[in-house]
């Protein structure tokens, strides 16, 4: 080979290794972000409250009568516990309401707990909001929630559907209530 063909591939050589090696190379770096929403979706509606009506109530003999409305059927307050004659439970104005509420779930068919929590009895101390049961399509009538801390399972069965949930309940009378609108109360909370 040639002394000046040598000299060129060695200028070359040099050349190109000074080229790629000459000064930092540049880099852009960016962040890809990624964003995620949850959400438990769960809507519920307070439908209607209990309207026991009004009743004239005399107990006597140590009697404890209920007031009972059931989770289905009819609308209507069944008196039991009287046996004492003096005792005197009379219904004066028909009962009007159940309990209901309807939930509704972004998917179907969800099972979702029931819980019952926050118990306000009532203030006068011879009447007692105590036994309570619920009823829906899925699960059928008389589930039991007799107590604060008690669960049961309501069967959303179709997203964006709202499941209707009716709900019984019992006042025990142990002594003659004052003559005024008495109020009771207890939360339900619906839950995945």
């Amino acid at each position: 080979m040639k002394l000046h063909t040598l000299k060129t591939i060695a200028f070359l050589s040099a050349f190109i290794i000074g080229i790629s090696s000459s000064g930092q190379a540049q880099a852009q770096t960016e962040t890809v972000g990624a964003t995620l929403i949850t959400s438990g979706a769960l809507t519920t509606v307070d439908v209607s409250d209990f309207d026991f009506g009004e009743f004239f109530i005399l107990i006597a003999g140590g009697d404890t009568p209920t007031l009972t409305i059931q989770d289905n059927g009819a609308v209507a307050v069944v008196v039991a516990g009287v046996v004492d004659p003096g005792t005197n439970v009379t219904p004066i104005v028909a009962p009007t309401t159940r309990g209901e509420i309807n939930v509704t779930a972004p998917i179907g068919p969800i099972a979702l707990t029931l819980t019952r929590t926050n118990t306000t009895d009532f203030a006068d101390p011879g009447l007692s909001l105590t036994a309570a049961e619920y009823a829906t399509a899925t699960e059928g009538a008389g589930n039991a929630i007799n107590a604060d801390a008690a669960n049961g399972t309501v069967t959303a069965v179709a997203a964006g559907v709202a499941e209707q949930i009716l709900f019984g309940s019992e006042i025990t009378i142990t002594a003659r209530p004052a003559n005024a609108t008495h109020t009771a109360q207890f939360d339900v909370t619906l839950s995945f």
